[in-house]
């Protein structure tokens, strides 16, 4: 069995003061550490699925690497489109906060990928991601797969943010469709929850740690929901229990 924690989109500037439509995302990121803390203190993994900078500045980053600090479990962190690969692998180089690419951990492959395209909004995973992708999977054949990535895979029902998710889906799929030991696939970017089943894998939008958008709208808008993350139990079967939880 394995305990996950994912939080996602932080949002951080290198200002502690900076806001984001109103909220302080430093703010905002340490009420969601310790409500985590205080519901689930002993998870076996986090996953921060991008997105944790606002401006790419080495600051935002070192600010995170302060506050996750006091997270009991190591952290595995990939990029989102606001991220600046190059200063996060700088700031989170290795240790218990990585770039760790994939894990293999109680019975279950961890795989994390760089969906990444710089001055775009929009995701694209290359030649290189996917063929990685392919590998991680061929190399533990007999291991439940969680992929996380920070675009969404699916469209979630919002025109705006459907124009900004993965752009190459059909190929990401091409990978997952061979290889049927993935059962999950997490992602941000989105900041809402959303969730689906796709040939028995289950597919899992989570909300940001700091604004939320408004589901189901056309253009955007920002929703009133509480900062959140989620968590999930993987099973040596390969079931996934998740729910997400919000801070008060």
């Amino acid at each position: 069995m394995l305990h996950i924690i994912q939080i996602t989109d932080f949002h951080l500037f290198a200002d502690p003061q900076e806001t984001l439509k109103g909220v302080n995302t430093l703010n905002s990121l340490s009420a969601v550490v310790r409500d985590c803390r205080r519901r689930y203190p002993a998870p076996d993994l986090v996953l921060v699925t991008g997105d944790v900078s606002h401006d790419g500045s080495a600051a935002s980053y070192q600010q995170c690497g302060g506050i996750l600090a006091d997270l009991a479990a190591p952290v595995m962190f990939l990029p989102g489109n606001h991220d600046v690969v190059s200063v996060m692998q700088q700031e989170f180089p290795s240790g218990r906060i990585s770039n760790e690419r994939c894990q293999q951990l109680n019975g279950w492959n961890i795989i994390m990928l760089n969906t990444a395209m710089h001055g775009e909004e929009g995701g694209f995973l290359v030649v290189d991601e996917l063929a990685f992708l392919d590998e991680m999977l061929q190399n533990w054949p007999n291991y439940p797969a969680l992929v996380a990535l920070h675009h969404p895979p699916v469209v979630v029902g919002s025109r705006w943010l459907d124009a900004i998710g993965l752009v190459n889906v059909e190929e990401f799929f091409d990978v997952l469709d061979r290889h049927p030991q993935v059962r999950g696939v997490i992602f941000g970017h989105i900041h809402q929850v959303f969730e689906m089943q796709r040939k028995g894998v289950h597919l899992m939008g989570t909300p940001s740690t700091c604004i939320q958008f408004m589901p189901n709208e056309g253009d955007f808008a920002q929703d009133h929901q509480k900062p959140g993350y989620r968590h999930l139990t993987l099973h040596v079967n390969g079931e996934i229990e998740t729910g997400v939880a919000r801070i008060a």
